[in-house]
């Protein structure tokens, strides 16, 4: 049992230093890695095409490179005036706000909050003589001042243009290392999604055979999660950003696709997600209106409010259900926390992956904690029920070699059925 515990802590803190050291490199291989798995099942439909491993992989990743020149052609001046639109209704919004503020001041100067009378007026008045003293404190230089203060602009000019050669360098540079970084993902999704089923072998080889079952089920249980994932999570943001687009373009909002790219990211954060997305739309109601509908502004943003309503049951009644399946089975709170950390680590990337991440770390700690104790890993059912047609050449013999090795079975034995593989 001691002699476990030492191993885990020697080989966490071995991964620990390795990370600690590779951590300017994490980012790529995260994204590499990331890339690499999205593109394995296309991979694997090119190669029963009888196209090599290789070849298919340089003509998904050229896909994927043209995809990424042609969309933001094509998107990228449609999102920025739309981005514009919402920028300006913002800052109308602000403006509004504070002719509200002014008006209720004017027509409540005194209000009392909890038993304590709160001139509103007074402390108005107060903050308009102090800027209106600051602005009268104001004189015009004298001639020597003047000119100590053009000195100071051709000084301060120099100074200016040295940031700005400064700044136009650091902006090539950041650039080149962006280029640089761009090249090394792919280059690093290239091999990675290439040499996958080497480095599956490989981490076969150098498990003992007693693990080798193990193992191959903690790997299993950890596609799961990301295949849950990334099945419920992205298709759900893609869902309901079209819902959202759809839904706001047939009301006449301006900016509907800025608000549904809003909407799709924010399906990423449990339960305040929804009412987060839903904020910028009132507020573009509120301001804009409806391009088309005879109706005020107020009634406008009314509507928007019952439309973002209505979406969010219907992604609670059908939506949900039908495209997340069987979710990580996380509390929102440890997703929240999770998401917190991984933009701070991260950026973006970390609050996205925060919760197949959590998900993968609960089952590793249950995997290690059951080693430890000396207890079986995993005595629940996994993987759910597969057809026949799931059972590929492949995890045939993946299943006769482990019961070789285990000895349940001779050479010339067959399974009974497909249930015995599957099972496995």
């Amino acid at each position: 049992m001691d002699t476990k515990r030492l191993a885990v802590i020697a080989s966490v803190l071995v991964l620990a230093v390795l990370a600690y050291y590779a951590r300017s490199l994490l980012v790529v291989l995260v994204l590499a890695g990331l890339f690499s798995y999205l593109l394995q099942p296309v991979i694997g439909r090119l190669e029963r095409w009888r196209l090599s491993r290789g070849a298919a992989t340089f003509l998904v990743l050229l896909t994927v490179v043209l995809l990424l020149i042609l969309i933001p052609v094509l998107v990228v001046p449609i999102v920025a005036r739309q981005v514009l639109v919402l920028l300006a209704a913002l800052y109308d919004a602000a403006v509004l706000a504070v002719g509200v503020g002014q008006r209720f001041i004017a027509d409540h100067p005194v209000v009392r909050l909890y038993n304590v009378n709160v001139d509103l007026a007074e402390a108005t008045a107060q903050f308009q003589d102090e800027l209106r003293n600051t602005l009268q404190g104001f004189k015009l230089p004298s001639v020597f001042d003047a000119i100590g203060y053009v000195q100071e602009g051709v000084s301060l000019s120099f100074r200016v243009l040295g940031t700005a050669v400064s700044f136009a360098a650091g902006v090539v540079w950041g650039v080149s290392v962006a280029v640089v970084t761009v090249l090394f993902v792919f280059l690093y999704t290239f091999y990675l999604t290439r040499d996958a089923p080497r480095l599956r072998a490989w981490i076969d080889r150098m498990l003992p055979p007693e693990y080798v079952g193990e193992i191959d089920q903690l790997l299993d249980r950890t596609n799961y999660v990301w295949q849950s994932f990334f099945r419920g999570q992205i298709v759900l943001s893609l869902v309901m950003g079209t819902i959202v687009t759809v839904v706001m373009t047939a009301v006449g909002m301006p900016a509907s696709l800025v608000l549904g790219i809003i909407a799709g990211l924010l399906e990423v954060v449990p339960t305040l997600g929804p009412v987060m997305a839903a904020v910028p739309a009132v507020i573009l109601a509120l301001v804009q209106g409806s391009t088309w509908l005879p109706v005020s502004n107020t009634v406008f943003t009314l509507i928007v409010i019952g439309c973002y309503i209505v979406m969010q049951q219907l992604e609670n009644a059908i939506v949900v259900p039908r495209v997340m399946g069987q979710n990580l089975n996380l509390h929102p709170i440890l997703v929240l926390i999770g998401i917190v950390i991984g933009a701070s680590a991260l950026g973006i990337i970390g609050a996205f992956l925060a919760a197949p991440v959590l998900a993968t770390l609960a089952l590793l700690g249950t995997y290690a904690h059951a080693k430890l104790m000396d207890k079986t890993p995993f005595d629940d059912s996994f993987p759910p029920a597969r057809t026949a047609s799931s059972v590929s050449p492949q995890r045939f013999r993946n299943w006769l070699r482990r019961q070789r090795r285990q000895g349940k079975t001779t050479p010339t034995q067959e399974p009974q059925s497909i249930d015995d593989i599957t099972q496995e």
